[in-house]
């Protein structure tokens, strides 16, 4: 009988780890962002929602072969969900930060040590849903930083380096 048991656990642990694969992460960013990242490979995925909200952050990296770059970029330029980098004075503050000699704003994408999690990307496309209840245009940035609680998905794709960095926050 206890053989069954096992069985049967390790059954449904195998299932369980399987149905959270990678090919979900890229197929529900896909859906998200309206362009097919499909047939990318993750370099990296973090997730820290939980909780009884859900607060958290999820950030992904994907890198695309040249072939695939060139397919996607196609079809960005033809998304008008999609914009040309660079990216809003909102945007550059909630992802790599502001300061002056009296105060520093942002970033507001931090790991759990607080460093930004974007790098710097010159040659791209960004993508922003704006996720907060009040907002009245999803693709509206402008005073996400004077809020007090964040809720949007950002995106961007780096043509050199081919590689979409991905983020969900939400607190």
């Amino acid at each position: 009988m206890r053989k069954i048991y096992l069985n049967a656990f390790i059954l449904i642990t195998i299932i369980f780890i399987t149905a959270c694969s990678s090919s979900d992460l890229t197929k529900e960013i896909s859906l998200t962002t309206g362009i097919n990242f499909l047939d990318g490979r993750i370099l990296k995925n973090v997730d820290s929602h939980g909780g009884f909200h859900g607060d958290g952050t999820t950030y992904i990296e994907i890198m695309f072969s040249d072939k695939e770059n060139e397919s996607i970029i196609r079809s960005i330029e033809n998304n008008d969900r999609w914009g040309k980098l660079p990216l809003t004075d909102d945007l550059n503050i909630a992802l790599y930060g502001k300061g002056s000699s009296s105060q520093f704003i942002g970033p507001l994408v931090t790991n759990d040590e607080g460093k930004g999690f974007f790098p710097t990307v010159e040659n791209g496309y960004y993508f922003f849903i704006d996720r907060y209840s009040e907002s009245k245009d999803k693709k509206d940035d402008t005073s996400i930083i004077n809020r007090n609680s964040f809720n949007f998905t950002i995106a961007i794709y780096d043509k050199d380096s081919k590689t979409l960095y991905y983020c969900e926050l939400d607190t």
